[in-house]
C-alpha cells in the first residue's frame, strides 16, 4: 500500500484499502465495494444467526463467541422487554440469542478448556519479541513502509 500522511496512528481508512485494492488489481471500485460488502454482511449475518461459537477466516484468524458478550446481548433485550414491548424482530433475536446461550453452554461443558485457554485471547503476538525478531514496533513499521515503496 501506498503511504499517505494519516496522522500519528497510521490507521487506515476503509475507503482508502478498498481504492488501493481496486488499483492494484486494476478492478473497478465498485466491483470491490461490492465484494467487501458483501462479506461484511455474510460475516454479521453468521455471526447473528447461526449456531456457531467459532468462525474461521483465512489468514486472519479465529473469532470466538464470548460468553460475557453474549450475556450483555441477553439482558439488554431482557431489561427492554420489561420497559416497553419488543418488535418482532428483537423477540426473535433474544429467541436465538438463548438458544445460542444454551449452545455455547453445552460447547463449554463437553470443552471446558477450548475457549476460556486458547492461544488466540494471548497478548498481540507483536507484543512478543520472538514473533517480530527483537524490533520494536516503530522498526517494524520502517520495515513495511519501505518494502511497500518499492
Amino acid at each position: 500500500m501506498k503511504k499517505e500522511k494519516q496522522g500519528e496512528t497510521n490507521i487506515t481508512m476503509t475507503s482508502v484499502v478498498l481504492k488501493e485494492t481496486a488499483e492494484e488489481l486494476n478492478i473497478p471500485l465498485e466491483k470491490v465495494e461490492l465484494v467487501y460488502e458483501a462479506l461484511t454482511s455474510f460475516l454479521r449475518k453468521v455471526c447473528s444467526f447461526s449456531s456457531f461459537v467459532s468462525i474461521f477466516l483465512p489468514h486472519l484468524g479465529t473469532m470466538y463467541l464470548r460468553m460475557g458478550t453474549l450475556n450483555k446481548k441477553i439482558e439488554r433485550l431482557d431489561k427492554r422487554a420489561e420497559s416497553r414491548k419488543l418488535s418482532s424482530r428483537e423477540k426473535r433475536k433474544l429467541r436465538f440469542l438463548h438458544k445460542k446461550k444454551k449452545i455455547l453452554q453445552k460447547y463449554l461443558t463437553n470443552y471446558p478448556r477450548a475457549i476460556s485457554r486458547t492461544y488466540h485471547i494471548k497478548r498481540t503476538k507483536l507484543a512478543t519479541k520472538s514473533y517480530t525478531g527483537f524490533k520494536s514496533l516503530e522498526e517494524i513499521e520502517k520495515f513495511q513502509n519501505t518494502r511497500n515503496s518499492k
